[in-house]
């Protein structure tokens, strides 16, 4: 397999090859890296969750979900999908390695595109086009462990 699980959590490329890893990270505070970003309308499957985004200020980032209304502490704070961004005036790119769900040896690496605008970030959806995913910033109520990817 191309990929390992880390104890911390999520699928971690053996060989990362995220192409925006290779760009210089020029930190922009358009994007608050001591928040999460949650969706506001996206259910996970028949799970009652939502995905969130955590941006670090070192240009990682990961995806992961939670119970609706769940409050994350630094114990169920983990990360499903890592990956990197790049924020360019109010556009935001974020790149995310993926282990198919139903096929673990199918993987890959997803560029998702979207707007910052003040507390929330719209994305492009992969699913359906013309529609927006909207994130907005909640606050944590901890500090998060360094990205390690």
């Amino acid at each position: 397999m191309s990929f390992y699980h880390h104890p911390k959590g999520g699928f971690r490329p053996k060989k990362p090859d995220f192409s925006l890893a290779k760009e210089p990270f020029v930190f922009s505070d358009i994007i608050d890296t001591l928040a999460i970003y949650t969706d506001i309308e996206q259910k996970v499957g028949d799970l009652k969750s939502v995905s969130y985004i955590k941006f670090y200020n070192n240009g990682r980032c990961f995806v992961s979900i939670k119970s609706i209304g769940q409050e994350l502490s630094s114990d169920s704070f983990r990360p499903l999908d890592v990956g990197y961004y790049r924020v360019v005036n109010n556009k935001v790119t974020i790149e995310t390695f993926i282990v198919d769900p139903l096929n673990r040896f199918d993987t890959k690496y997803i560029i998702d595109k979207g707007i910052v605008k003040d507390d929330t970030i719209f994305l492009e959806s992969r699913f359906i086009e013309g529609k927006k995913d909207v994130y907005v910033k909640q606050k944590l109520n901890f500090s998060p462990e360094p990205s390690d990817w």
